[in-house]
């Protein structure tokens, strides 16, 4: 289990850093769990019970149709989890977005190991086992994180924008855009288009294609989060802001709470962001 969960922690914790205005832990957890308990289960029983009805040795991932409907079929799943969370109207950023299809992507990805895992672990190869939960601790910054962190990002994106007229078409094509990308990277993972050589080369490109695209996201995400505290907080630079975060990361004690929105805010801050509520400095404790 611990092996498991290395890859997709680090993963989400990653992503977790890399924002400036975030939420308690408690809540990124339940993101996680939660696709856990509800997202996996929901995806193996449609896959079950739509493609795999004649068996799991019925078809194979060399016909291009399995690999589009299970991508269809599981980032469906993990987007019914990022929008439970993200419906709220006070989760306006697009690193909210990003880092909770991160953690929802990641609570799939961990069970999933344990499924895989267990199989080999059943048969009394525990070599095999740990080969494979070493590969695909190695594989997991490639996969269900940063595909459901595109898609999820573009969620938010089109929440966000709901409420207003201007742009709307705009909009959606942005939604459309990167929730497309989420599925075909996934299709392309799962594909089995070659063998050998050319197999690796081919998802190392679509590896290597959905983290420069997440990397983007949170790029442009973190731009966001740092317009909306200085615009609130003019006394407060971009490059103090980002230098704070780096210096204070592991000091958790020094990150504001908003009392109102339960947002984390950097050190310095007087006025929440996402709330506009006056921050106590006094509560300066998570």
């Amino acid at each position: 289990m611990t092996g498991c969960l290395a890859g997709p922690v680090t993963f989400v914790a990653y992503a977790r850093s890399s924002q400036l205005l975030g939420y308690r832990i408690s809540r990124l957890l339940g993101v996680f769990v939660t696709s856990a308990a509800i997202a996996l289960p929901l995806a193996m029983l449609l896959e079950k019970s739509w493609l795999f009805a004649k068996g799991p040795d019925a078809y194979t991932f060399t016909q291009l149709h399995l690999p589009i409907a299970v991508a269809l079929i599981e980032e469906a799943s993990k987007l019914l989890i990022c929008y439970f969370f993200l419906r709220s109207k006070r989760q306006r950023f697009r690193m909210d977005a990003v880092v909770f299809g991160a953690a929802a992507g990641m609570g799939f990805a961990a069970v999933e190991n344990m499924i895989y895992g267990w199989a080999f672990l059943g048969t009394g190869a525990s070599g095999s086992m740990l080969a494979v939960l070493w590969l695909r601790a190695l594989l997991s910054p490639f996969g269900h994180g940063t595909w459901t962190a595109i898609a999820a990002a573009g969620i938010g994106i089109g929440l966000s924008k709901a409420s207003t007229s201007s742009g709307r078409l705009s909009v959606w094509l942005k939604v459309a855009g990167l929730v497309s990308a989420s599925i075909l990277l996934h299709t392309l993972w799962d594909f089995q288009f070659a063998s050998g050589a050319l197999r690796v080369v081919g998802m190392a490109a679509v590896g290597a294609a959905g983290l420069l695209l997440l990397f983007l996201l949170i790029r442009s995400g973190t731009v966001e989060e740092i317009q909306a505290l200085t615009l609130l907080n003019p006394a407060l630079s971009a490059d103090r802001l980002i230098d704070d975060a780096e210096e204070e990361d592991a000091d958790v004690e020094r990150t504001l709470n908003c009392q109102v929105c339960d947002t984390q805010c950097p050190p310095k801050t007087r006025y929440c962001p996402r709330c506009g509520q006056s921050l106590r400095v006094e509560a300066a404790r998570n």
